[in-house]
């Protein structure tokens, strides 16, 4: 009986000391994570440590959409009939950039001569990269140039893509694994550093990795959006008060 209520209490001793390790390099973890945000000049605070554990705090309260489009074409109703949508309604771009739940997708007026199209039902290349490319690349020759862009803070999927007239210049999504690596790398991705692995490449990531590059991606899509076209996150208060898109159900989005 004693022999093995010292089993016990040895066994219990060493959960313990076991989740006090685990709890020890957890902590550090933290710490090294932290030391590098703010040597990345990142805002550290609660939502910050969600990026941790691959939730990143991308959105604001307000607004920050984690799939739209940017259109070069200044056309409010071409955008409109090349996406078929469907008893179109006035949408303040305040509220139309917030993103939703529905099927509706918001159309935003000309911003320094693009157009934001903005909806979860817009192609996600994690579903089928092909029905992407068919719908960016068919959107592309009626309208001209397209970029698509897709952050994914739960599942760290992301996309971005941007085409002209029909040809798809670069390509590149993410979701588990590279889906989609198309067309030389970007100015701009080069100067972002943002990493995109081959089709092939599985890579390795340890917890105590102080940059992990699929992080990295999803912080800085919204960068390369301002470099590449137009960064929903960085219009204007004022402008968005006083401008109206129209929202509704697209007919058919392929």
């Amino acid at each position: 009986m004693g022999n093995a209520y010292h089993d016990k209490v040895a066994g219990l001793l060493v959960c313990l000391l076991c989740f006090v390790i685990l709890l020890s390099m957890l902590l550090t973890y933290l710490a090294l994570r932290w030391r590098y945000l703010k040597s990345m000049n990142v805002a550290v605070g609660p939502h910050s440590y969600m990026k941790l554990f691959g939730r990143q705090a991308l959105m604001s309260p307000l607004r920050r959409p984690m799939t739209w489009l940017a259109i070069h074409n200044p056309d409010l109703r071409a955008v409109q009939n090349a996406l078929c949508i469907s008893n179109p309604m006035p949408c303040p771009l305040s509220e139309g950039l917030v993103s939703h739940n529905d099927e509706k997708l918001f159309v935003s007026p000309p911003i320094s001569g693009w157009i934001l199209v903005v909806g979860p039902s817009l192609p996600d290349p994690s579903d089928d990269a092909d029905i992407s490319f068919r719908f960016i690349t068919s959107l592309s020759r009626k309208l001209g140039q397209v970029q698509y862009f897709k952050i994914n803070p739960v599942l760290d999927h992301h996309a971005w893509v941007r085409a002209e007239f029909g040809q798809i210049i670069r390509g590149y999504a993410w979701a588990g694994k590279t889906i989609w690596n198309q067309g030389d790398l970007s100015t701009a991705e080069k100067e972002l550093r943002l990493k995109c692995y081959d089709y092939c490449e599985n890579p390795e990531f340890s917890l105590f990795d102080l940059v992990d590059p699929r992080l990295g991606n999803l912080e800085k899509i919204h960068q390369l959006a301002a470099r590449w076209s137009i960064d929903p996150d960085s219009i204007d208060e004022r402008f968005m008060e006083h401008r109206l898109g129209v929202v509704g159900l697209p007919a058919k989005l392929i």
